[in-house]
């Protein structure tokens, strides 16, 4: 997974949406830009944009009882986007990261962190959101990686074929007949 930072003092929702569907943070902000950063952090919000983005069905859940912090939380072999809080009661802070086994996305940090070195570590989970089925998750992340680069070349293959059509080489002498 590619690690990717915010963008935007709010945009942790669009950043963890980008690093699960393998997109840029543009791509996915482009991808409802009637919603704002602020907006896409609810968690329902999110839910549905990663459904959206990933064209996988993803569900939603609250983590409330038992209260467990980032580094004792039992995350899975797939990627989860998890909301975080910097107290169980009465929070103050918050936002949405991007886990896989032991390893945190977290768009508000430069790169990625192993749980027990990641300093959000003691802030609690509150809500997790995860593909209804990972494998699909993966086939879909296959499947829209292909699209992409179909997509790149197609783009670069007209753009060639437009280069060489529209100007002759230069070391063709093209003749003028009166």
């Amino acid at each position: 997974m590619k690690h990717i930072p915010k963008q935007e003092w709010l945009g942790c929702a669009i950043a963890s949406a980008a690093m699960v569907a393998d997109l840029t943070y543009d791509e996915v902000a482009a991808h409802w830009p009637d919603l704002d950063a602020a907006r896409l952090r609810g968690a329902k919000e999110l839910c549905s944009l990663l459904e959206s983005v990933t064209e996988t069905r993803w569900e939603l859940s609250q983590c409330w009882r038992p209260v467990k912090a980032v580094r004792a939380f039992p995350f899975p072999d797939w990627p989860v986007a998890v909301f975080i809080n910097d107290a169980a009661l009465r929070p103050h802070f918050g936002q949405w990261i991007v886990v896989r086994r032991e390893i945190v996305h977290d768009p508000s940090q430069p790169s990625a962190h192993i749980v027990s070195r990641y300093p959000l570590r003691d802030w609690v989970v509150t809500w997790i959101t995860q593909p209804m089925r990972p494998d699909e998750l993966a086939r879909s992340q296959v499947r829209l990686r292909r699209r992409a680069v179909r997509n790149a070349l197609r783009l670069l293959l007209t753009a060639d074929y437009r280069l060489h059509n529209e100007y002759p080489p230069a070391n063709r002498v093209v003749s003028r007949r009166s």
